[in-house]
């Protein structure tokens, strides 16, 4: 019988590795598909006519894993948590927001932005709580509460004095800015306190 090439040895070797489910040592060598493969150096896929790479995966499962959640750069993505990016405001912006709790009558200011500034008002423990916007020149507004909605190009109450819970949303434009509040209040009438709650979105 003749002695096996040497090529014909390091095949079965190959097969023999890629049986046994054994990482097979990729650097330089075949990529065994269906096995984990491993290898000293980064593996580059080109294609110049086209998508370099593309994976399909049974239903309900991810096409692709990862080992780590070290950021990949300049990985891009169409959606995040299955919103599309029109589903985000782009461009500068800022965001505030405040909870605070407040007893007997006081104005307390919660979060502002550019010309606008939305307070707090707690009157006495006993007849409740409302919200206030403070406009600035030039500046003008439009709210949905409980109210309705309103519109107003001046300083104005934004929901009605009561000791029931409320929520308000305040869309204020000054100048090329807009600002989106979001705001609610309630009544403690263990504490006879206020409790406000509000962000503001600038953009």
């Amino acid at each position: 019988m003749r002695r096996p090439s040497p090529s014909i040895v390091i095949s079965l070797i190959a097969l023999m590795f890629a049986m046994s489910g054994t990482a097979y040592a990729a650097t330089g060598g075949t990529f065994i598909l269906g096995k984990s493969n491993t290898a000293r150096s980064v593996t580059g896929l080109a294609n110049s006519r086209g998508t370099a790479l593309s994976l399909s995966s049974a239903k309900g499962k991810p096409p692709l894993t990862v080992g780590n959640s070290v950021r990949v750069p300049k990985l891009n993505a169409s959606y995040l948590d299955n919103t599309p990016a029109s589903g985000f405001i782009s461009g500068p912006g800022r965001a505030r927001s405040r909870v605070v709790t407040v007893t007997g009558t006081q104005t307390v200011e919660l979060v502002g932005s550019n010309d606008s500034l939305l307070t707090g008002q707690c009157d006495n423990g006993s007849t409740g709580a409302d919200l206030y916007l403070n406009l600035g020149a030039g500046a003008s507004a439009m709210w949905w509460s409980f109210n309705g909605v309103e519109a107003s190009a001046a300083s104005s109450q934004v929901t009605q004095l009561t000791r029931s819970e409320l929520m308000a949303v305040v869309q204020v434009a000054s100048g090329s800015a807009i600002s989106t509040y979001i705001a609610s209040q309630s009544y403690n009438p263990g504490t006879n306190s206020c409790t406000f709650t509000s962000q503001v979105l600038t953009t």
